[in-house]
């Protein structure tokens, strides 16, 4: 049985705060809060508040508990740097592998219909159809519920997947392609100064159009 997805803000001392439900679990921007402390680059706050030692024990603990696929192992080590002053751990570090899906082995053998989906599946991990199944309550289609870093990214691979169709690369060889290059481009992009300043500017016109 598919999860529900819902996506709603709240007012949090004048600034706007994403919150997001799927299924009974709720989620709350960590990024958002943390751009009431510093509007222009919030993930100088997180990275701030990841590289606490008890910060870090705390959501290591979190994943023990609540990843089944979390590694424990490495985890120790991370845990054994984090009481010396010079551990830093940023948003990068743990997005790498989670928000932008690895490819399965059935997903780079599929022949997709159309390069709409072959691009949905390199940075969304699911095609229109899959998304749509998994969310039959929301309106529109999955791009309309992507964040800004999402469709810079979408725009980087569409014109980087016109290039690699004119230079002859199979459909297989171009999703792989496209699935690594998401991935580069998120950790990368996520702390870009530029990136931040039009997540301001986007969230300056909601309060405008709320107020």
């Amino acid at each position: 049985m598919s999860k529900e997805l819902i996506k709603t803000q709240m007012k949090v001392k004048d600034n706007l705060v994403n919150v997001m439900r799927v299924g009974d679990v709720d989620y709350i921007s960590l990024t958002d809060l943390a751009r009431y402390k510093n509007p222009l680059t919030p993930g100088d706050v997180i990275i701030k508040w990841m590289s606490n030692k008890s910060s870090f024990d705390f959501y290591c603990l979190w994943e023990e508990l609540s990843n089944p696929n979390f590694k424990l192992a490495e985890s120790r080590e991370f845990k054994k740097d984090s009481a010396t002053q010079s551990f830093t751990m940023s948003p990068s570090d743990s997005i790498k592998a989670n928000l932008v899906p690895t490819l399965t082995e059935k997903q780079k053998l599929y022949v997709y219909a159309n390069e709409a989906d072959v691009l949905n599946v390199a940075l969304f991990g699911m095609t229109a159809k899959e998304w749509k199944d998994k969310n039959p309550t929301l309106d529109g289609n999955m791009r309309d519920y992507a964040n800004i870093l999402q469709l810079v990214i979408l725009v980087n691979l569409e014109n980087l997947n016109a290039q690699l169709i004119k230079d002859g690369l199979g459909q297989k060889d171009r999703l792989e392609k496209l699935n690594t290059i998401a991935k580069e481009q998120y950790v990368i992009l996520h702390d870009s100064n530029s990136i931040e300043k039009i997540k301001h500017l986007d969230n300056n016109s909601k309060k405008k159009l709320l107020s």
